[in-house]
């Protein structure tokens, strides 16, 4: 059995983070998405997180319009 069913089979939720000053790394929650869901994490609630705000690179709606398309909940932080 691989570890990534471990994970996925009992999750309540999914957050997927992202860099709000790489484009490349909003364009990967898809593949993310999938693997959860190959792996036993459908049908559970997502919130998608964009990081690093003060230096973003995309606007303030890209990831915002990402998750609404989704139905995902969406919020972003510094940390």
């Amino acid at each position: 059995m691989e570890v990534r069913n471990e994970f996925y089979k009992d999750a309540n939720m999914i957050m997927l983070v992202f860099d709000l000053s790489s484009r490349k790394t909003l364009d990967t929650l898809d593949m993310w998405i999938r693997e959860a869901n190959d792996y036993g994490a459908a049908n559970i609630p997502i919130l998608v997180v964009g990081n690093k705000k003060e230096k973003r690179s995309m606007s303030e709606n890209e990831g915002y319009n990402w998750a609404k398309q989704r139905s995902y909940q969406y919020i972003e932080v510094s940390a």
